[in-house]
Parts: structure tokens; C-alpha cells; sequence
């Protein structure tokens, strides 16, 4: 499931008339945009699947996931759309892919956390639990001696 739709992707782009051509990124294929999207829902599951549940289900992706894919899928959108020409820094859609690299960056390392998603439980979260079976004390404090038995240190010299 993608956390964000190709609308989403096309509406970051649409804006875009800065190309030099009478296209713009919008006008992609929906197969070239969808492609984005997965490598951009790829990234953001590769970062969070050590502290989250995921896939996120259906209905239920964060809002903030939400808005990193569209941002990360734009950016890839737009280099398939560029081709060989490079994306230069100071350019939209290379500063919101920035942007939402770091915040990923920060979600990974516990800074921030994602609102309405389910943590993982990691062995470090977990208490140790002791159940015994045995109906008997495991280590009595004094011994206790089968008949018959005589301790070496208790025999007769």
C-alpha cells in the first residue's frame, strides 16, 4: 500500500514551470510517478522498521508519513523527469526531499516520534519475568537430604 496517492505527487508538481521545456515533472507517466512512490515508501520503511510497526496499514498512515513520501517521491519524480540534468540545491523539490531525509533521520535515531503509529517492542523495552513450576523452593537455605544420603563432609572418619 502506498502511503501517499499519484494526485498527491502530481499537485507538488504541478507548480513546477521552471523547466525548460513546455512540460513539466506533472506530466509524467502514472507508472513513472507510482515507481516513485514505491522507492519512496521503500526509504521511509528501510528508516523506521527498526522503531515502528510497518507497513502502515490502510487508513491508518501518519500524517507525517504521509507528507514525507509525497516530498521524497516528488524529488524522485523529478529526476526521472530530468534525466541527465542535474537538480540544483537550492531547487523546491531538493529541499523538501532534504528536509525529509533529516526528519527520517531524526525519527530513526528516537528525536522525534510519529503520532499514531505503533512502536515496536525491543528487548531493551521488555521486563524479565521468573515463572517457576517447581511447587518447591528452587535454592532452600538449609540442605535437604534424600534418605539414605550422607553428605561426604558429613561421614565418619
Amino acid at each position: 500500500m502506498a502511503y501517499c496517492s499519484e494526485n498527491d505527487v502530481i499537485a507538488t508538481l504541478i507548480g513546477r514551470r521552471d523547466e525548460t521545456r513546455n512540460e513539466t515533472p506533472a506530466d509524467l507517466d502514472l507508472d513513472q510517478i507510482r515507481l516513485a512512490i514505491v522507492d519512496a515508501d521503500a526509504q521511509i520503511n528501510l528508516a523506521l522498521k527498526r522503531r515502528y510497526v510497518i507497513p502502515f496499514a490502510v487508513g491508518e498512515v501518519p500524517d507525517l508519513v504521509k507528507y514525507l513520501s509525497i516530498s521524497i517521491a516528488s524529488y524522485l519524480a523529478l529526476l526521472t523527469f530530468r534525466g541527465s540534468n542535474p537538480v540544483t540545491g537550492d531547487d523546491t523539490a531538493a529541499l523538501r526531499y532534504d528536509r525529509a531525509r533529516r526528519m527520517l533521520d531524526n525519527i530513526q535515531n528516537g528525536r522525534v516520534d510519529i503520532d499514531g503509529a505503533t512502536e515496536l517492542l525491543t528487548l531493551d523495552d521488555a521486563l524479565p519475568a521468573v515463572f517457576n513450576e517447581f511447587q518447591e523452593p528452587l535454592f532452600p537455605l538449609f540442605p535437604i537430604f534424600e534418605e539414605g544420603y550422607i553428605p561426604p563432609d558429613k561421614l565418619y572418619k
